[in-house]
């Protein structure tokens, strides 16, 4: 009977996560794919590569703001406790963490003010009857439509971005951007948090005598350039960067 009883639990454990199950998982991620033709305009990302994992997140469009608490708009993610955390414990903490700023969730004190050590970098979700709830540290909540709240797929880790920047003449340029949103408790430092672009530099490409981009191991070939669009297809991506 035990056994039985484990067997249910067991799946019905896996089918209330089986949407989570490429959640979490170190991997790196190409978009566009590789060796397919695309078109651009001046002002599109054209490709970016992602060292990290998916993550279950909520996009608060507006803060908010009570007696006892104050959760700011932003971005909040399930995040590892270290690198190589364990996916079950991340599937059974209920916080989201800002992926920005340490101080996302303010608790007040009685004269409504929050103090210096108040702040917290998250809150916890949990279900009221059929309301959603987002959860203070002082047991305080706010509902989803209060905030505004939609759910969100984020790809933490280190993101390198090619964007087709503008056209002077025959050169095409592009902007490359390195940023490092926190996938990891340890890496949540204020240093990181407030230089999240940790790299920006503007490449070209002379049109009528080179068809290649080459940079930091991307290879992009532009096929064509016609009146502010290029067609285009990368062919290998940025490398592995050592650690």
């Amino acid at each position: 009977m035990k056994i039985f009883i484990y067997l249910i639990v067991t799946f019905y454990s896996l089918s209330l996560h089986s949407k989570d199950l490429d959640l979490y998982i170190e991997n790196v991620f190409y978009e566009p794919g590789l060796d397919e033709v695309f078109n651009a305009f001046p002002g599109d990302i054209i490709f970016t590569k992602t060292s990290g994992y998916k993550s279950e997140c909520w996009v608060i469009n507006q803060s908010g703001d009570n007696k006892y608490c104050t959760l700011r708009k932003g971005t909040y993610c399930k995040i590892k406790r270290d690198p190589d955390g364990s996916i079950s414990k991340v599937l059974k903490d209920n916080q989201f963490q800002n992926i920005y700023s340490n101080r996302g969730v303010g608790a007040k004190d009685f004269g409504g003010t929050i103090g210096k050590n108040s702040w917290n970098r998250g809150f916890k979700t949990k279900n009221k009857g059929n309301n959603l709830k987002f959860s203070c540290p002082n047991f305080t909540s706010f509902s989803q439509i209060d905030l505004v709240a939609q759910e969100s797929i984020e790809k933490l880790g280190s993101i390198e971005k090619l964007e087709f920047l503008t056209v002077t003449g025959n050169i095409l340029k592009f902007l490359y951007t390195k940023e490092m949103k926190p996938k990891s408790v340890e890496e949540d430092n204020e240093a990181t948090l407030r230089s999240n672009t940790t790299t920006e530099r503007v490449l070209e490409l002379q049109f009528t005598s080179d068809k290649f981009l080459f940079y930091k191991g991307l290879v992009l070939e532009v096929l064509s350039y016609e009146e502010g669009m290029i067609e285009y297809k990368v062919k290998r991506p940025f490398k592995n960067q050592k650690t």
